[in-house]
């Protein structure tokens, strides 16, 4: 059963109860009330009666007693009047106006004899339930001796049709005051409990559904219901944050599986970087020495000169994979000044515009206005120009254009290289920076250039950006925290 059912229903039926305990008080009250002023007007009557009566009974006149009773009649139909004398059950004298309860008289005329009060007075019901006052009083002789009783029976019909309105009445107030008590809970509680709960209720389902919904929750009316509102909302921002914290945590812990994954990788690659260059290295040399004098010795045909040519060149380019091997595995540290980003740069460009021409790319260089200065080792800020500007040339087809820009950033400065080459998908992007990752093996790729990149950012402190579109283009951003002015 809901709340404000209950709350209702327990509190209407207090209501009735406490008004319905406090209405019949009432009706006590008032037919005490009602009664003690019947006895007094009963006492009245009697001790009226009571001194003509003695004085008729003291001159032995019952014709006066009988006269009395006459005129009592006609004055007070209803008032019934005994008089007995001592010692007699049988009435003297008597005046009948209603049906009388015999045995009611004869106990009031016995409490009389056997009391010393002066008077008794007893309510009885009659057979209908209609109460009548019986009120008894000795007769005396002047010096104080019993002669009789005198016996009044008065029918309270008027007071119990006074009492029956009155409890008819307060029957009504009290089923009135709890229907509108019942009303008026019914709108409190639904204005002060049941809205605010639903919409705290909604709130909480919105709350399951989107943890980042805005709860529109006005402030409540009672003290209570605020509490639990400010709860909710102070409990929404806890999950919040604490939802946040788990997502930073899982990121981080990606990080650091990445992280990982691209050590064991480096350890194979310095492995492997150090057997070549000590398999490979001293012999290619010796290689390239000796093919270099056939190129040059002019005593040689064509042919050997030109083959000695080819030796050299394709050994050189072997020595600069071993070499570019070493680059990505070797962590010696970086030598870090302040160097203004556009002058590497520049030397950079100046190196690559032979073989922008020599491929048909149209290669555009956009320094900053002013300097840029970072903290940064000159030499490897170079071999990361070289490195990304060389990707995006052979990226980019005939007609195509490449972009090198520096740019000061407010925490430092940054470079941003972009193509209108082919671009990448998703899955090339997320692996683009791992060693020997290449999508162009077929063209001499070695996947090294950007592990290159990648290394020297690290070094650096500095941050790599890659943004890709297929068919389209891409680019690439470096970016360097702020050096020394």
């Amino acid at each position: 059963m809901k709340l404000a059912p209950r709350l209702i229903a327990v509190t209407a039926g207090t209501v009735f109860v406490a008004s319905a305990v406090a209405g019949g008080l009432l009706v006590r009250m008032e037919h005490a009330q009602l009664v003690a002023d019947e006895i007094t007007e009963s006492r009245v009557l009697v001790r009226s009666l009571q001194v003509s009566v003695e004085n008729a009974l003291r001159d032995g006149q019952d014709p006066d007693i009988a006269e009395l009773l006459g005129r009592l009649e006609l004055v007070a139909g209803q008032v019934d009047v005994l008089v007995f004398s001592r010692g007699s059950d049988t009435p003297r004298q008597a005046s009948l106006g209603s049906d009388l309860d015999d045995a009611a008289v004869q106990r009031v005329r016995e409490l009389t004899l056997d009391s010393d009060e002066a008077e008794v007075y007893r309510v009885v019901d009659d057979e209908d339930g209609v109460p009548h006052l019986v009120s008894g009083t000795p007769l005396r002789t002047d010096g104080g001796e019993r002669i009789g009783t005198l016996v009044v029976n008065r029918p309270l019909s008027e007071l119990h049709a006074d009492l029956r309105a009155t409890t008819w009445l307060l029957a009504a107030s009290v089923l009135a005051f709890a229907a509108v008590t019942t009303m008026v809970m019914l709108v409190f509680l639904r204005r002060e409990v049941t809205v605010p709960l639903s919409r705290i209720a909604a709130a909480t389902d919105r709350l399951g559904e989107d943890l980042d919904a805005e709860l529109e929750l006005a402030e409540a009316p009672s003290e209570e219901l605020d509490l639990v509102r400010r709860t909710l909302l102070h409990l929404q921002g806890q999950l919040v944050r604490a939802r946040n914290a788990r997502a930073r945590e899982a990121s981080q812990r990606e990080s650091l599986e990445r992280q990982l994954r691209e050590a064991d990788k480096l350890i194979v690659v310095g492995q492997l970087a150090a057997g070549v260059a000590h398999e490979i290295g001293s012999p290619l040399q010796v290689m390239i020495g000796r093919a270099r004098l056939l190129a040059t010795d002019a005593g040689q045909s064509p042919e050997v000169r030109r083959q000695g040519g080819l030796i050299v060149e394709h050994a050189q380019r072997i020595a600069g994979i071993v070499e570019r091997l070493q680059d990505v595995v070797r962590r010696r540290p970086a030598r870090l000044r302040s160097v203004d980003l556009v002058q590497p740069v520049e030397k950079v460009m100046w190196l690559l515009e032979p073989e922008a021409k020599r491929r048909g790319v149209t290669l555009a260089w956009a320094p900053a206005a002013a300097p840029v200065t970072v903290r940064a080792d000159p030499d490897e800020v170079q071999q990361v120009v070289l490195n990304l500007a060389l990707n995006a040339l052979q990226a980019t087809p005939s007609g195509g254009r490449v972009e090198v820009r520096v740019v000061h950033e407010d925490s430092g400065g940054s470079i941003h290289v972009c193509d209108t080459g082919r671009g990448m998908d998703d899955a090339t992007r997320a692996r683009v920076f791992e060693p020997f990752f290449t999508t162009r093996a077929d063209e001499g790729g070695t996947g090294l250039g950007l592990a290159v990149v990648k290394s020297i950012a690290d070094r650096h402190r500095a941050h790599v950006d890659l943004a890709s579109t297929p068919g389209r283009g891409s680019e690439v951003t470096m970016t360097w925290p702020r050096g020394e002015a």
